[in-house]
Order: structure tokens, then sequence, then C-alpha cells
């Protein structure tokens, strides 16, 4: 059985321990633990819970990488609408989020399933972000315009651009790419074995035939030993160039690193996520005074709890789960507290915006844990990072190899 699988199997065991024990916590009156922090811990657990299995059910049936697109197609559409909900919307603007959900999310989607990743990378921040305050100014309704385009394309970035780039780790292409020099070798050899040769060479080739024309008698005589050698040991110059370029070649992508598993980059994406959003739980059992980043945005959001996310991602990263990257030891640790770094922002922002809008979460989706976007506001920061940190290992990974 595939060892990526078992490790998925491994960690919803764990999850589901994690959470019969934390229910049993809470149904118990002198366990010592705050009721609130349990109840949102718990709801924290199911909610991954939830998507594991959905994307480990869906990666292994036949096709699985597009049930996976679809299944965050539909978690994209539902994150926009609880978005747009808490903003100020127009008349003027209806038609303009008609196209943006019926039109452009799935045209985003259809583009990450099939791995068109020079358009699907640049479709929304180059092309839609100009065309949206293009439609709106159409209807000439100008109340409120710069601020109604900037939360539109604010809301397309996070839930849908950003977010797409997490099925996109199952889609895209990860073959290492060839260094250029192997490259231009390959291109030159091909050239110069298509360019036709001039008379006098071929001329010079002819003569060197083995049968060669006597002068005076004009009998055919078979060529000389010492030009038969001759023969031969071209032959075996031109066969040992054509090993050497091979090897070289071979040796443009180093031999040290470990081949890509889409779904161990999926698996690692997501528990390191999931770890960033543990830890800070950890922190305030073991640090009573507790040093709010934004108190006027999210109390629950300190500095030890960051620290704590950082320095448990990296050593996380380093030696429990850096068998499922193709990244050394050290890089590992370094992209998982960058994944964590970028899950704090994302959950910090988002409260952010809740806070402006007066409202205390997004929606009530997710039973226990309110809307969708409360659940995946760390995903949606950190899924465009992990992808392009995969991207440069494949172009230049001599970086992560050290």
């Amino acid at each position: 059985m595939d060892s990526i699988f078992l490790v998925y199997i491994g960690v919803l065991a764990i999850l589901g321990i994690i959470s019969l024990t934390t229910f049993i916590l809470k149904h118990q009156s002198n366990s010592g633990f705050d009721p609130l922090v349990l109840n949102k811990f718990a709801s924290c657990i199911n909610g991954w819970m939830i998507l594991f299995v959905f994307v480990a059910t869906f990666f292994y049936v036949p096709g699985g990488k597009y049930f996976v697109t679809l299944l965050f197609g539909v978690m994209s559409f539902w994150a926009m609408r609880e978005f747009i909900t808490l903003i100020p919307t127009r008349k003027a603007d209806h038609r303009t989020l008609f196209f943006l959900f019926f039109l452009c999310i799935p045209a985003q989607y259809f583009l990450v399933g099939g791995d068109f990743y020079e358009i699907y990378s640049v479709l929304i921040p180059s092309f839609i972000f100009l065309l949206i305050p293009m439609l709106i100014a159409m209807f000439g309704d100008t109340k409120f315009y710069l601020t109604r385009i900037t939360q539109i394309c604010v809301s397309l970035l996070i839930c849908v651009y950003s977010l797409s780039f997490v099925p996109a780790l199952l889609t895209a292409d990860m073959e290492p790419a060839v260094s250029q020099t192997a490259t231009q070798t390959r291109t030159e050899n091909s050239q110069n074995s298509d360019t036709p040769q001039d008379p006098e060479s071929q001329d010079q080739v002819c003569m060197q035939c083995p049968a060669e024309m006597m002068q005076v008698t004009g009998e055919t005589a078979l060529p000389k030993e010492s030009e038969t050698a001759k023969i031969e040991e071209t032959a075996e110059e031109a066969e040992t160039v054509k090993a050497e370029e091979t090897i070289s070649e071979t040796a443009a992508v180093p031999q040290s690193r470990k081949s890509v598993n889409k779904m161990g980059l999926l698996l690692f994406f997501f528990l390191t996520t999931q770890l960033s959003e543990i830890f800070p739980f950890l922190a305030g059992m073991f640090c009573k005074n507790q040093h709010p980043i934004a108190p006027a945005i999210n109390v629950s959001k300190t500095w030890e709890g960051l620290i704590f996310s950082l320095v448990g991602t990296f050593f996380a990263g380093n030696f429990l789960l850096y068998f499922i990257v193709p990244f050394n030891i050290w890089s590992c640790g370094l992209a998982a507290s960058l994944i964590a770094l970028m899950g704090f922002g994302g959950t910090l922002t988002l409260s952010a915006i809740k806070r402006d809008r007066g409202v205390r979460d997004y929606g009530t989706l997710v039973a226990g844990h309110h809307g969708i976007l409360d659940r995946i506001d760390s995903i949606c920061f950190a899924a465009p990072v992990f992808f392009h940190i995969v991207q440069i290992y494949l172009r230049y990974p001599n970086i992560f190899l050290g």
C-alpha cells in the first residue's frame, strides 16, 4: 500500500483520538481547561478531519486530482459568497459578481485542472483585476466606486486565486527542469546533425570508403590495415563523445534529490498548516501571561503563540515530515515555518476584515466552526507561497539541496 496513504490514515487516527479526548474533557466539570478554548480547539480538529477525509478519498479514486480540484472550486465559490455578503454592494455590482461567480471561478479551476500554469497564474491578477473596474464603470454608478472595486478584488484574490494553488500541487507538472547548459548542448548537436555537408567534405568522406580505385590497373583493392584501424578509431571516438553528452545531461539534475510525490506535497502542506494552528494552543498551556499582537483584532493571536508555531513547525518539518517532501532537512524546516507564518497572517487578516464589518464569524456552513472562510483563512495565504517554493525547487534544486 502507498506509504503516503498510510500516513494519511495515521493522521486521521490521531485526529480522531484528539477529537475524542477533547469531547471527554468538555463534558468533565473538573478538567481544569477553559470550555471556550476546548470548543475552539475541537472545532479546529473536526474541520481538519473533514477536509482530510474528502481530499484523501477523492485523490485515491480514478481521476482523483480532478475531484480535488472540483472540491476546492466549490470551496472557493462558497468562501467568496461569505465574503461578499459582508461587504456593501450596489445594484451596478450584481452583473460583475455574476460574471465572477459563474465564469471566472469555473475558468480558474478549469485551467488549474488542465495544468495551464502560464494562464491561471496570471489570469486573475493581470486580467480580471483590470476587467472588474471596467465592468462596474460601464453601469455608471460611481458612488463608493474605489471602495467597491477594491473589496471585490480582495475577495477574489483571497477566496479564489490563492486557494486555487492547493489543487495546483496535484495537477502541476512536477518534472525537474534540465539545466540550460545541457539543453543548449543537445540543441547544438541536433542542429549540427541536420546541417548538410559541403561537396568538398563529402568528397573527403568518399575517399575514405573501404574500396579505393587503383590508379593504373583500374582494379579495386581493400584499404590498408592502417586505414581500417583509423576508421574504427573514429567510430569509437564518436561513441565516446555521445556517451559523455548523455552523462552531462543526466548530471544536470542532482542525483541526491528525492522524487516528487504530489500527494506528499499536499500532505506536508496540510499537516504544517494544521500544526501551526495547534502550537498556539500549546503555548497557552505553558505561558500564562501572553502578549497579544493586535488585541483590537484578535486577542488569541499572541507573540508567544507565533513563536511556538514558527519553532514547532520548523522542527516538525525537519524531523517528522522530512521524508514526504523532496527538500533537504533544513530547507524542509524553513518551508514549514514560512507556511506557518503565512497561515498566521491569513488568520489575522481575515479577523481584521471581520472586525471592520462588525461581525464575529463569516457564516455557519461548518458546524461548530461557523463559516468555511473561518476554517481556510490560513490555507488561503499559505497555498500560493508553498506552491511557488516547490516550483523554485524544481528549477533551482541546488538552493534546497545545499
